[in-house]
Order: C-alpha cells, then structure tokens, then sequence
C-alpha cells in the first residue's frame, strides 16, 4: 500500500508542469494544509499496519489456551456453587447385609430352645444433616431392617415399640431413627447445645467398635438403647477443666404418651387402658475422658421415669443411677 501512495505522489509531481500548460490550479491554503495532513495521517497507518506482526500458529494457540483458561473457572464456579449447596443438604445411604446363625436355650423361660441356622438380614438407612449457621444445624437418620423374607407381623412379637422400631428388624417401612436439632446460643458464660427432637440414642458406646466406625449415640448402648424424642441440654466443661470429652448434660423425654387410641392389637394394650399417664424421664449424665488414659470414657448417669405404667414395670416410680466405662 506504501507503493501505491508514493506512485500517487510521484504522478502528482509529474503533473505539476503539464497542468502548469495549461494552467495554473489554486486551492485555499486550508484545505492544502488538510489534504497534507490527511495524507500524513494515512502514511503513518500504513507504516503501523506494516510493523504489525502477521497471526502465527503461535497466537492462535494462546487464543485457544485463553479459551480453556475461561472454561475452567466458569466449571469452577459450577463446582462451588454446587458444593454449597450441598453443604446445606447433605445425604448419604448405607446398606448392610449379613448372616446369622444362633441357637438361644431357655428361651422363654419354660427350658424351650430358639434356634435359626440360616438367618438373612438387611438394614438400610438413609443419613441427613444440613447446617443452616455456625449455631444452628439438623440431623436425621431413616432406617429400614428387617429379615429377609419375613412376613411376621412384628408388632405380635412383643418387643416392638415405639422406641426400637429402627434399629430392630421389623418389616420394609422406613422408620425415623433420628431427627433432631443442634442449636448453640451464642453468649452465654459456658458453651452450652440444646438438642431438641428424636435424639441420637441408638447404637452408643461401645456398639461402634463393632462396625469399626466414629461414636453413633450420646448415650452407652447398655445404658440405653433405643429410639428416644426429647430435649437435652449439654455443657461443655472441657475449656475450663482441661479434660478432654468433659460434659453434663439434662435431659427430658416421654417414655410414654398416654391418649384415646386404641391398641388393642399393640404388644402392650394395657398400656392404653385409661389408668395409666404419661410416663415423663428426667435424666442428668456425667461423661469425661479419664486423665492419663486417652480415647476412655467414663459415664455417671441418674434417671428418674415418673408414672411408669405399674403393669409394665414395677412401682409408679422408678429412680435409677448407674456409672458406665
């Protein structure tokens, strides 16, 4: 294009003395200082066109590289936003399947004999925790365990109730083992969490040894074992004691809720009989790590049932204290 420009230039120049035969053009100077400039401006764009390298394979390249580059953040954001979300919601399934083989002598207690040589089982549960704030956080547990093939009718069975029905092998249904709420209030002089609904009280210590897993309960499993709705209030002791694992906690359940239904086909239909009340538990529980012997645990508990139905068990009401290792 430089060419072209200095040929144009040139057959000006050449022009000059024919056109001064015949005859002499005049412009205004203003518009001759504008042409001149007008062509200055165009030399320079055609020198910087000029001293402009050409696209290489090269540049294409980190295009192509930049392109990736962006994709990448954008699955980034994807994976973060999706994280979140499911740091809110989280679930999580197990299945366990297993085989038994036992005999149990003296079962009732007429000298009878109980004996399962081939005995299948499978639980199932589905796990739930959400965490809402630094404060305040949910989680449930939904299990299914039952025998395989067994179309007993459990409840005639005599032991299931309300408090065993998911961690018992029951039939098919999906039962709510756990479903509670962690709050911790904020300013208070001792860490303190209250735990309000169907509390984690199924499978404790030491039952976790013999899935090899992480504690599963509040509560020893030969304390109690079974499925419990309440309020407990924990105090944490261990920033003032130094003592790992140090806590008291106060508690209230409902063993028992006394009502109009009729369970007349219940395991227990006496329960339902118009003469027995609610059946109210208060409890308070000591727990600590023994000093100089880590991973231990030491558990002081005293529990007191008021209007325990007298058919069921014993007096109206019971009072038991008890220390676990």
């Amino acid at each position: 294009m430089k060419k072209i420009l200095v040929g144009a230039g040139l057959m000006v120049a050449m022009a000059g003395p024919a056109l001064a035969n015949c005859g002499t053009v005049t412009i205004p100077v203003e518009d001759y200082q504008a042409i001149l400039k007008r062509l200055d401006s165009l030399q320079q764009r055609v020198e910087f066109l000029e001293a402009k390298p050409v696209a290489t394979q090269t540049d294409e390249n980190r295009v192509l590289k930049v392109e990736q580059d962006v994709h990448t953040i954008y699955d980034g954001l994807d994976e973060i936003e999706t994280r979140q979300l499911q740091n809110k919601i989280n679930f999580s399934t197990e299945l366990r399947t297993r085989v038994d083989s036992y005999v149990v002598k003296n079962y009732p207690a007429d000298g009878d004999k109980e004996t399962d040589s081939n005995n299948w089982t499978s639980r199932f549960r589905i796990n739930m925790d959400a965490t809402f704030s630094e404060t305040l956080s949910f989680h449930g547990r939904l299990a299914m365990y039952k025998n395989w093939g067994d179309s007993d009718d459990a409840t005639a069975s005599g032991m299931l109730i309300d408090a065993n029905r998911a961690h018992q092998s029951s039939s098919s249904n999906l039962w709510v083992d756990r479903a509670y709420v962690d709050w911790i209030p904020e300013g208070l002089p001792v860490p303190v969490a209250i735990t309000i609904g169907r509390q984690p009280s199924t499978e404790g210590p030491p039952f976790e040894f013999k899935e090899n897993r992480l504690r599963q309960s509040t509560y020893p499993a030969h304390l109690f074992n079974g499925e419990s709705d309440g309020i407990v209030a924990t105090l944490g002791l261990e920033r003032y004691t130094g003592i790992a694992e140090m806590g008291l906690r106060l508690g209230y359940s409902k063993f028992y809720h006394s009502d109009d239904d009729n369970n007349t086909g219940s395991a227990f239909p006496f329960l339902d009989d118009g003469e027995a009340g609610d059946s109210n538990v208060f409890g308070i529980l000591f727990e600590s790590e023994l000093p100089g012997l880590s991973d231990s645990l030491v558990v002081l508990s005293y529990a007191m049932v008021r209007d325990l139905p007298s058919s069921m068990i014993g007096p109206t009401l019971d009072e038991t204290a008890g220390i676990t290792a």
